[in-house]
């Protein structure tokens, strides 16, 4: 949310006002927390009104929660618990799989690294950590990571695909569609420097569906054909999507709010990862028995 004006208003008299967002400097918001919260002390017989401007280039979603500080600061705690677990689950994964490269020197590993440490960097800007402890004073700098990240996590992903289903040179189609991927998604990522927010998240999250859609059908058909490598593809792409449906169905209103809902997409993350590392610590176990052979 770009730039957010708060008021608080008491028989008709402004009692308290706040000017924010993703455009300002850290420090301008009221209190120091990743989301935006705004202290309001309700008379207790009285009327408090509170009145919200908010603009934005980006999705314009405004979700309110009225909190008790002692409740709100319990919710806080078990929520950052809950993402550091996440960021750390990411980071394992991403020294697992430097280590598989750094002994195997095959670029499916190293795709396998950039993608996930480029998803800690994506993930870590969405939820305003990196904002909040790196760079407080550069908004500009908060936005920009955002784009890039978005678009990279799409090339790195498009490479990925194609080494870890062993793309050959006799899948010629197959081939040439990765070939297309890699070369949009990577003049994605350049653009992401330059074009303006709105633009560049557009582009972004079109680019993300289709190479998700086309790394899903050619994951299914090469599973159907009985290649090894694209079960665990498409095994990780379901646990993808069950948790990004159920994050979606929450913010549609149709599931009720709970810690499977409200962190669907990192839990299907993690579990993506973990299925996608598990393939990788097999292949590299096969190479090491063949190697020995």
């Amino acid at each position: 949310l770009d730039h957010i004006e708060f008021y608080e208003v008491s028989n008709g008299e402004v009692r308290d006002q706040a000017v924010t967002g993703d455009q300002h400097p850290f420090s301008s918001r009221p209190m120091r927390h990743r989301t935006f919260v705004f202290p309001v002390a309700m008379p207790a017989n009285g009327s408090t009104d509170v009145y919200l401007r908010v603009t934005t280039a980006g999705s314009h979603q405004v979700p309110l929660a009225l909190w008790k500080p002692d409740a709100f600061y319990e919710a806080n705690e078990k929520d950052m618990v809950g993402r550091s677990m996440f960021y750390g689950m990411l980071l394992i994964i991403v020294v697992f799989n430097s280590f598989l490269y750094a002994v195997l020197r095959e670029r499916s590993y190293l795709y396998y690294v950039f993608t996930n440490t480029t998803l800690l960097v994506l993930m870590a800007s969405l939820h305003g950590v990196a904002f909040q402890f790196l760079y407080p004073d550069y908004p500009e700098l908060n936005e920009r990571v955002t784009l890039v990240a978005s678009a990279v996590i799409a090339l790195f992903f498009s490479l990925f695909g194609r080494t870890f289903l062993n793309i050959t040179r006799q899948m010629r189609f197959r081939r040439r569609v990765f070939h297309v991927l890699t070369a949009v998604t990577a003049l994605n990522t350049v653009a992401a420097f330059f074009i303006s927010y709105e633009l560049s998240t557009r582009l972004s999250v079109v680019l993300a569906g289709v190479v998700s859609a086309t790394m899903f059908g050619i994951g299914l058909v090469m599973m159907i054909q009985g290649h090894r490598a694209a079960r665990y593809f498409m095994g990780a792409w379901v646990m993808l999507l069950v948790g990004a449906m159920a994050w979606i169905l929450l913010v549609a209103g149709m599931a009720p709010a709970n810690f499977v809902t409200r962190h669907g997409v990192e839990l299907g993350v993690i579990a993506q990862a973990l299925v996608l590392t598990f393939a990788l610590g097999q292949r590299f176990s096969r190479e090491q028995r063949a190697r020995l052979r």
